[in-house]
């Protein structure tokens, strides 16, 4: 077991839980398909060690975060950023989206990667999360390994449970994503009824609504 890669066809997925002291926070994923705060500290630190090693040093490198609306996403998203902290990464914030939301950030900040807090179709019970490279680019299986590699590093060293504090400098003011993706979707229908005669003026201000924002809380 030891060494396995954690990513799946689509990134890292499981049943939200907890994860004692005593717990391998790996082995639970692996073994019983488990996501835990301490398992995304895990990822988040062996991520951003991989992005830091890939970069050729220079400016600490910056990772947008996104979620969807999961009961427990918001202990995931702060463990998964306090690992980034750990690695010596820069966070940005962007606060509940889509998934395409958090793409066109990443794109938009000029960020060296993205990670989104998701489990897309599976049921509300489940989360976990994908990674995008600076061009947008879902993480591949070499670069996924990796992180694995550094993963399971990261707990036989016992580290999960760290005494890192994160610089002031190391997190970045919360950036209001989905009010920048709802604004890029607002642009592309100008162009639809623009260049295609598409006729959305009926839609009034429901694209801009709440409620588009799928709730994965059950």
């Amino acid at each position: 077991m030891i060494g396995q890669r954690l990513h799946g066809t689509d990134g890292i997925r499981g049943i939200i839980s907890e994860c004692n002291d005593s717990e391998n926070p790996i082995e639970k994923l692996i073994l019983q398909r488990e996501i835990s705060p301490s398992l995304m500290r895990v990822i988040g630190f062996a991520t951003g060690s991989v992005i830091i090693e890939q970069g050729g040093g220079g400016n600490p490198p910056l990772v947008v975060i996104g979620w969807d609306r999961r009961n427990g996403n918001d202990k995931l998203v702060s463990s998964l950023q306090a690992g980034l902290q750990e690695a010596g990464c820069v966070i940005q914030l962007v606060g509940e989206l889509p998934t395409p939301g958090l793409h066109h950030c990443l794109l938009l900040l000029e960020a060296d990667a993205g990670m989104m807090v998701t489990a897309s179709h599976n049921p509300a019970t489940d989360s976990g999360v994908k990674l995008f490279d600076k061009d947008g680019y879902k993480s591949m299986p070499p670069l996924e390994d990796l992180i694995s590699v550094h993963a399971w590093d990261y707990v036989s060293q016992n580290k999960t449970e760290p005494s890192f504090q994160p610089s002031e400098s190391q997190e970045l003011p919360l950036f209001d994503g989905l009010r920048a993706y709802r604004k890029h979707l607002k642009g592309w229908l100008n162009i639809l009824s623009t260049t295609l005669g598409v006729d959305v003026d009926s839609m009034g201000d429901s694209i801009y609504s709440q409620g588009l924002i799928l709730d994965c809380s059950g």
